[in-house]
């Protein structure tokens, strides 16, 4: 018995195999894809590479790889030689190529041994003619300058072009000149430089590039010594240069900078250099011309250092002395402000580098999002505000006026907030001030603003840029148990009356999804849903089905549709006796002989009787042998395949109106209904004939709700866009999938609407459990009086079984003694006609009887 089966099961597993090769194997042309050169501009200065992918579904290698330039062909070479492999893509290069000036155009060919690959086009890059770096031509002094301090010494510079110069000392900018025109002079003049040795450097810089001229400069000391008395020496004397920062108490003046030295133990030089250049960001508003760099190399015990300020329109008595020291700006102690001759002081303990300044309020800087482009989310979303201040500073977060729990110092929150509109604001606060609040203005759409309903309905915030899935249209394939989806569609709306659908704004992907076999002993299978149908994409490492190999079909171009799968616990047990047959699909049969092929089975057991020799099958797997060819440039209705990598692509390739009453085909069954509403725009896609609806898919929520517009089975008037039924699940246990009791709550409340015959007025209607039933005359003029007949407000509910005499409503003619067929055993006769009054006299018959 157990070979039997083995045999069987074997048997089966090689006709798949054979049965896909056989799809396969047909030779087709190779492919180029990823065409591109490594640089989109350049010089004639540059080397240009080009690369390019070739790929053989029959892994034949390539003949030639070229890339045509302008018309010239040059001749790809492989760039990986031990890559035997075409299936997968091979990549073929050519570098080191050189262009005169001009903008060129590319494409890419290729050929094997069969057929020649489709041009690929890879677009155009330009080369311009290689630039030069502008050149110093001239300069002064022409040796490296010495002076004694206090004299002004004179620097000049001249470039070959046009250039920002900009002037050094030490590293330090000390002054810069922008756009100074070829061989014209750019000067720099100093004379508050202390006694030391200087490099000084003018930097001339285009967009071409740069070049120096550099100096060392020394600035010697021209103090003349103390006058000595009663000094007797022995010996031949010797001159010597005193440093300008001898011992004891030193007041030293550099210009409009003084540093007053306390106790200098060991003397030596202070220099002063003025510069634009900011050693670090500062939290004050800076009110000196300069930053000074102060530095000495005599030892002492305290300094006091006094620069000139700006007093402009600011407030003097804020001035402050800041200096720069271990990595940070710092106020200097003893601050003093001479608002007479503009200067501020203060007392430091080491010498760094000094700016006069007023404290700045802090400054706040937004991360995210950006306010500018006026943030938006949906009901449910969580959004992250994020700010930075460049001080230390108390933090408060507002919506709507109101402060944000939890939200104290903290540079960032994220809000999850019902629909609407708020406003976001951060503020940042300290001793300096308060910063510019941080604001945003936040919209908040429904849960369902860019997708989630079938119905689009301009009179909803509904973005117009729409996505239906298949958690919300029941056209597409959709897994419940396994939660595994394939198809998306979306349509781009220019407004919310935009019924003009441009070429391109119509989008459709389908990705392949991985599934369980029915059989779940089989493992897994790749499928993938096409225009709603379900197709067979590969089998995958997660087969489990003896010799069957990976093989993906769709990667070929091909789709076959899946016409059995079966075999679970809850599937049919088929017993197939000898002589008799398992019926399958497209023809086939599997009928008990030990050398008959078949798809896939999975023989469960085998009985052997005395009149009787039976197989018990459970489980059955088939696909088409037909399958469907894909290819870019395939048309399915309004819509043409733009790619089949990794998936299905496509875009409508002819432009549609959604114009209103109107059915729009877009591809294979799948269709766009149009509202008869002149007013509004409101449109959703169908499957005509489709035997199963299901609403949005709720996917591990607390609570949801179901609607006209995401649920077909509730009552909705499409022309009109009234709905009755609504169907809310609150305080979901998602744990342990349950639902309380009174937390199902199931909603309908009357709508009014208007006879289809409109000179009737109106009635109230309310959908009940997915059927529309009469709740009451209201607004309604029939016999010329008003009626006001509520069978609602008294517990009634009558089924709505006739509503006709709209335009597009058949029109009756009844002959005297014929009868109009109503509902419920009703039928309307006609017994005679008033010629001269034009009445006709009606009899009403239920079930043959008058009433």
């Amino acid at each position: 018995m157990r070979l039997l089966k083995d045999a069987l099961t074997g048997i089966t597993v090689l006709i798949i195999i054979t049965a896909i090769i056989t799809l396969i194997a047909m030779a087709a042309a190779p492919t180029l894809t990823d065409g591109n050169v490594d640089l989109s501009s350049g010089t004639t200065a540059d080397l240009f590479n080009f690369s390019v992918t070739f790929t053989d579904a029959d892994n034949d290698t390539a003949t030639y790889v070229k890339v045509i330039i302008d018309g010239t062909e040059h001749e790809l070479s492989e760039t990986d030689p031990n890559d035997i492999n075409t299936t997968d893509g091979k990549e073929y290069s050519i570098t080191g190529l050189s262009f005169t000036s001009g903008t060129y155009s590319y494409n890419f060919t290729a050929a094997d041994a069969n057929d020649t690959a489709s041009p690929l086009e890879g677009g155009t890059f330009t080369v311009t003619e290689a630039v030069v770096a502008p050149s110093v031509i001239e300069y002064f002094p022409s040796d490296n300058p010495s002076t004694p301090n206090g004299t002004e010494q004179k620097f000049g510079v001249k470039f070959d072009q046009e250039v920002d110069v900009t002037w050094e000392i030490n590293d330090i900018e000390v002054h810069n000149e922008t756009l100074v025109p070829a061989e014209t002079w750019a000067n720099y003049t100093n004379s508050t430089a202390g006694v030391g040795e200087y490099t000084v450097r003018a930097s001339g810089s285009n967009e071409n590039g740069s070049d120096i001229a550099e100096w060392t400069w020394t600035v010697t000391d021209s103090t003349p010594p103390a006058s000595v008395t009663n000094l007797s020496v022995a010996g031949r004397g010797k001159n010597t240069t005193l440093p300008n920062t001898p011992t004891g108490d030193v007041n030293l003046t550099f210009g409009n900078v003084a540093v007053n030295f306390t106790d200098v133990t060991v003397a030596g030089n202070t220099t002063v250099v003025g510069s634009i250049t900011n050693p670090a960001n500062h939290y004050f508003a800076k009110v000196s011309d300069y930053y000074y760099y102060i530095e000495t190399t005599a030892d002492f015990s305290s300094v006091n250092i006094s620069i000139p300020y700006n007093a402009g329109d600011i407030d003097e008595s804020l001035v402050k002395l800041y200096h720069y020291s271990a990595g940070s700006w710092n106020e200097a102690a003893n601050i003093s402000v001479d608002t007479t001759n503009k200067k501020v002081s203060g007392d430091v303990s080491s010498l760094s580098t000094f700016a006069a300044g007023v404290p700045q309020r802090p400054i706040i800087t937004i991360n995210k999002p950006d306010p500018d482009e006026m943030p938006e989310t949906s009901e449910g979303d969580e959004l992250e505000f994020n700010i930075s201040v460049d001080q230390i500073v108390t933090i408060q977060w507002y919506v709507n006026g109101t402060k944000v729990s939890g939200s104290h110092d903290k540079e960032n929150i994220t809000l999850s907030k019902s629909a609407g509109t708020y406003i976001i604001n951060a503020t940042a606060s300290n001793d300096n001030g308060s910063a510019d609040n941080a604001s945003w203005i936040l919209t908040v759409h429904p849960k369902f603003y860019s997708t989630g309903y079938r119905i689009w309905d301009a009179n909803y915030d509904m973005s117009t840029t729409y996505t239906w899935t298949p958690q919300s249209f029941s056209g597409f394939f959709y897994d419940l148990e396994e939660d595994v989806s394939s198809e998306t569609m979306t349509i781009h709306l220019d407004s919310k009356t935009d019924r003009f659908i441009d070429e391109g704004e119509l989008d459709y992907k389908s990705v392949p999804v991985s599934v369980y076999f029915d059989y779940d002993s089989w493992g897994k299978y790749n499928l993938t849903g096409f225009m709603a149908e379900k197709y067979f994409a590969a089998y995958i490492d997660d087969t489990e089905i003896d010799d069957v190999d990976p093989e993906d079909l769709l990667s070929h171009g091909y789709l076959s549709k899946i016409l059995i799968d079966e075999g679970g616990e809850s599937s049919e047990k088929h017993r197939v006796t000898i002589g008799t047959t398992l019926p399958l699909e497209e023809g086939y049969a599997l009928k008990a002989e030990k050398d008959v092929p078949i798809i896939i089975v999975h023989v469960e057991s085998v009985f052997h009787g005395r009149e009787t020799d039976a197989a018990f099958i459970r489980g059955v797997f088939q696909i088409s042998e037909n399958p469907i060819e894909i290819d870019s440039g395939d048309q399915y209705g309004i819509m043409e395949v733009k790619s089949k990598s990794g998936g299905i692509t496509m875009e409508n390739e002819d432009s549609f109106d959604l114009d209103e009453d109107s059915i729009v085909d877009i591809m294979g069954d799948i269709k766009f209904k149009v509202a008869d509403d002149s007013d509004t725009l409101r449109f959703a896609p169908f499957v005509e004939g489709l035997s199963k609806l299901r609403g949005t898919v709720s996917r591990g929520e607390p609570s949801f709700e179901w609607t006209p517009l995401n649920f077909e089975g509730l009552y909705y008037d499409f022309d009109t866009g009234f709905g009755s039924e609504t169907l809310n699940a609150t305080d979901v246990d998602v744990g342990s999938r349950s639902i309380q009791e009174g937390d199902l709550v199931y909603t309908t409340v009357p709508v009014n609407i208007e006879f289809d015959y409109a000179n009737w007025g109106r009635y109230d209607l309310v959908g009940f459990m997915g059927g529309e039933y009469f709740a009451a005359y209201n607004n309604t003029d029939i016999t010329g009086e008003d009626l006001d007949e509520d069978l609602l407000s008294h517990g009634y509910l009558p089924e709505v079984l006739i509503d006709e005499g709209g335009e597009s409503s058949e029109k009756h003619t009844i002959t005297i003694g014929s009868t109009l067929t109503l509902k419920e055993g009703y039928v309307l006769k006609a017994v005679d006609v008033d010629a001269e009054s034009a009445i006709v006299l009606f009899v009403l018959l239920k079930d043959g009887e008058e009433v």
